[in-house]
């Protein structure tokens, strides 16, 4: 599974439910350097079952936020993220995301970033995806 491409499609669809424009706003991987304010959205990884497996991964989606409204913000995105979800059957360009479902709670925090002060918010997410690619060829010695 190409999970670069599909980190970049969950970020799309997070820009779509916060009214954000990727790379000015909303970044996958994470806020860069720098920015004074945004929202990342991170693969952190594939959650490994023993069952019937449906490849499932771990997603942050983080806020960080400044002036005197930050913390309202930093709510704002929580609760349109929430509002979003659970969602199931979600179509992106090259996957079907079988379940976006939320992993705990969204609560805003304080940390400095590159020497100022920001408010934060983390927005844990789990998506269990299937490829709507074609599967990549293989090639075989028999």
């Amino acid at each position: 599974m190409d999970t670069v491409q599909l980190e970049r499609e969950l970020t799309d669809w997070a820009a779509g439910v916060l009214g954000l424009t990727v790379d000015s706003g909303i970044y996958r991987g994470g806020i860069p350097a720098g920015i004074a304010e945004g929202v990342g959205v991170m693969l952190t990884g594939e959650v490994i079952s023993v069952s019937l497996h449906v490849p499932e991964f771990n997603v942050q989606v983080l806020g960080k936020f400044t002036g005197d409204d930050a913390r309202d913000k930093a709510l704002a995105m929580a609760a349109k993220l929430s509002a979003a979800l659970p969602r199931y059957g979600l179509e992106l360009e090259n996957f079907r995301v079988a379940a976006l479902l939320p992993r705990g709670d969204a609560e805003p925090y304080q940390a400095e970033s590159d020497g100022v002060a920001a408010i934060h918010a983390s927005f844990n997410l789990t998506a269990s995806v299937l490829t709507i690619e074609p599967p990549a060829t293989e090639t075989s010695n028999h």
